[in-house]
């Protein structure tokens, strides 16, 4: 049996590392995707939530649902402080539509959310009482999700 030379130790101890540096990134690449997976479960699950607050607040008091479409409408019934709590509403519910727009774009919320809060805008920007509310506090939302309303307008 020929004896080893330390070059052939040498390519060895190269090929064990290669193989080692293979399976380290395999196993990165791994991590990596059920770490992507549970921050967009987390994010879809937190955005889902904040919603659900915005909509339960409205379903369990006739008075806030009455004063959001009242002022979708823009019916010209709301006096100064109804009108106020209308755009508190709204730039609250807004937010969390922009929350889902910024982690849209980040590649991180479900697309299913993604075309859910399409079509609320969508809805949304047909309302008449939505342009002077937005015309108001427009200048308050980052500048890509103005864009992305402002294109919803046209």
């Amino acid at each position: 049996m020929p004896q080893m030379t330390i070059q052939d130790l040498g390519s060895i101890g190269e090929l064990v590392a290669a193989i080692a540096t293979i399976a380290t990134l395999a196993y990165l690449a791994i991590q990596i995707r059920q770490n992507t997976h549970t921050v967009r479960a987390a994010a879809t699950t937190a955005h889902i939530e904040s919603v659900s607050v915005f909509s339960r607040l409205l379903g369990q008091s006739q008075e806030l649902s009455d004063l959001y479409f009242a002022g979708l409408s823009a019916k010209d019934s709301l006096n100064e402080s109804q009108e106020r709590q209308f755009q508190m509403l709204m730039s609250g519910f807004l937010l969390a539509i922009q929350q889902a727009y910024l982690l849209d774009e980040e590649g991180i919320v479900h697309p299913e959310i993604r075309a859910y809060h399409s079509g609320t805008v969508d809805w949304l920007v047909l309302q008449p009482g939505f342009s002077p509310f937005w015309a108001a506090w427009r200048e308050t939302f980052p500048p890509n999700f103005r864009g992305y309303i402002d294109a919803k307008l046209k």
